[in-house]
Order: structure tokens, then C-alpha cells, then sequence
């Protein structure tokens, strides 16, 4: 079941669209926010999945449930692209997009962590000052 549904993230990865692919053809950017445009442009899907692997560790232990694992992967990878999608739409400004982003993904960590607590009845993890 671990393989399929790791393949399956994959596979439906590389076919999600890069959430930022409209707000280029949504405003005229000043010249100093061009280069944060062209990194985050580039680098957004290897930023994603570090950012998503981050936020389901805190949730999950390694080799606890291999299938559980992956599908909260998945699921919060594509979550995070949705909410991401939304905000950008939202705002059209690349830094308040990133900002709001920051802010829902520290409150997602904070969630993922009480929700650990919450199954497991301890708190093993990190964050324990939250």
C-alpha cells in the first residue's frame, strides 16, 4: 500500500501547477521584486516539498506507519499548494502571498504537533514550549 500510494504522490506532484504561475501575469512588478519572483518562480516546488516533509515530521515518526506517512504527505502537499493558489489570487503581491503563507504554516506546525499530542497522549516531539 506504501508503494502505491508514494508512487501515486509522485506521479500527481509533478502534474500540480506551481501556485505563483499567475501572479506573474497579474501585475507589473517593480524592478527590485524581480529576482525574489525568478527564485521563488524556480524554486518553489523543492521549497514546497521541504516545507511539507518539515510539517509532516512533526506529526509523524519515521517508520511508524510508512502508509500513513505518505498520505499525510500527499494530503498536506496539497493543501498547502490550494491555500498557497488562494492566497495569491487573493492578494496579487508576492510578499504579502508569502507572508500570509509563513503565518498559516507556523499555525499548521502548532496543529500538527497538538494533534500528535492529542493521538499519542505525550509529547515526544519538538515544540514543546507551544
Amino acid at each position: 500500500m506504501y508503494q502505491f500510494i508514494s508512487a501515486f504522490s509522485s506521479l500527481f506532484r509533478e502534474f500540480v501547477n506551481n501556485p505563483f504561475e499567475g501572479l506573474i501575469d497579474l501585475q507589473n512588478f517593480q524592478l527590485s521584486q524581480i529576482p525574489i519572483v525568478i527564485f521563488v518562480y524556480q524554486y518553489w516546488p523543492m521549497i514546497m516539498h521541504a516545507m511539507t516533509f518539515c510539517l509532516v515530521g512533526v506529526a509523524y515518526k519515521k517508520k511508524e506507519w510508512p502508509t500513513f506517512g505518505s498520505l499525510l504527505y500527499f494530503c498536506s502537499f496539497l493543501a498547502n499548494n490550494f491555500i498557497l493558489k488562494c492566497i495569491t489570487n487573493w492578494t496579487g503581491s508576492i510578499n504579502t502571498t508569502l507572508l500570509l503563507f509563513l503565518i498559516i504554516y507556523f499555525v499548521e506546525i502548532w496543529l500538527y504537533h497538538k494533534g500528535r499530542q492529542i493521538a499519542f497522549g505525550r509529547e515526544d516531539r519538538m515544540l514543546k514550549y507551544l
